[in-house]
């Protein structure tokens, strides 16, 4: 580091969390929805095909 700069500090990225985003769209209808959940599984992706 030269006396003329200013200091650089590195930063760590620190995750506060997951979710899984599912997305449902009809491009020629012009709708789209976005369900989130707290996890990604079989039963999970059920329920969304249910409420479609």
């Amino acid at each position: 580091m030269k006396p003329d700069r200013e200091a650089h500090f590195d930063y760590e990225y620190e995750r506060a969390g997951v979710a899984s985003l599912f997305v449902l769209f009809a491009p020629l209808e012009g709708w789209r929805e976005v369900a989130v959940r707290d996890r990604r599984t079989a039963v999970d992706y059920a329920h969304i095909l249910r409420d479609l």
